[in-house]
């Protein structure tokens, strides 16, 4: 069942990019929103470069916070689970005083 939901997870990640991607073009029916439009699909190639830079800078920290406290944290046990801590350390929602 697990399994299940993971992969329902990631189908719907998957289609919710493909669905943003979609209403980009819509958008270019009104004028007011062309720009947006405009302005996203100009700075397509670095945004995407900035997400791919991260991603990577993101999964290396993660492997180094697992190889680092993996052993001796829950939070960090795995390279997914240390890379969901990363992520709420991101937004401030982790406890610092377990480190």
């Amino acid at each position: 069942m697990a399994t299940f939901y993971m992969n329902y997870l990631y189908n719907v990640g998957i289609t919710m990019v493909f669905l943003f991607l979609k209403s980009l073009e819509i958008f270019q029916f009104s004028t007011s929103s062309n720009l947006i439009v405009s302005v996203v699909s100009s700075g397509y190639a670095d945004i995407l470069n900035y997400v791919v830079i991260y991603m990577i800078l993101l999964f290396g920290e993660a492997t180094a916070a697992y190889i680092v406290f993996g052993s001796e944290m829950t939070e960090f046990r795995s390279v997914q689970a240390s890379i969901y801590s990363i992520l709420k350390m991101l937004n401030g929602n982790f406890l610092f005083q377990s480190m």
